[in-house]
């Protein structure tokens, strides 16, 4: 999987239903791909830090991840939901969250 360019904030407050999907989505993207990244430098010897957490349990963390990724995009399949239609103008995530706190 190859992430696009998507933040974390730029998944925040979304009210419309499917926009919170897509939010869900990116947000577990997101992180499975910080974690895969962080798998593999812990395999290669390369992580400047050493977790306290052992990598099995990271590779089980990251797999039951993948699960839910292929849930969602299943479910995105069957609900007409296009996965890469998440908008990052951080002017209208701003407006977005401005309105809702309001």
């Amino acid at each position: 999987m190859v992430c696009s360019n998507y933040t974390l904030n730029d998944t925040l407050c979304f009210v419309d239903p499917r926009k919170r999907f897509l939010a869900e989505y990116w947000q577990v993207r997101l992180r499975y791909e910080k974690l895969h990244k962080i798998i593999i430098k812990l395999e290669a010897g390369t992580l400047k830090i050493k977790p306290k957490t052992s990598i099995e349990i990271l590779i089980k963390q990251e797999s039951l991840m993948v699960q839910y990724l292929h849930m969602l995009e299943v479910q995105a399949e069957i609900e007409g939901i296009n996965l890469n239609k998440l908008s990052t103008d951080p002017i209208e995530a701003s407006n977005r969250c401005e309105r809702l706190a309001q």
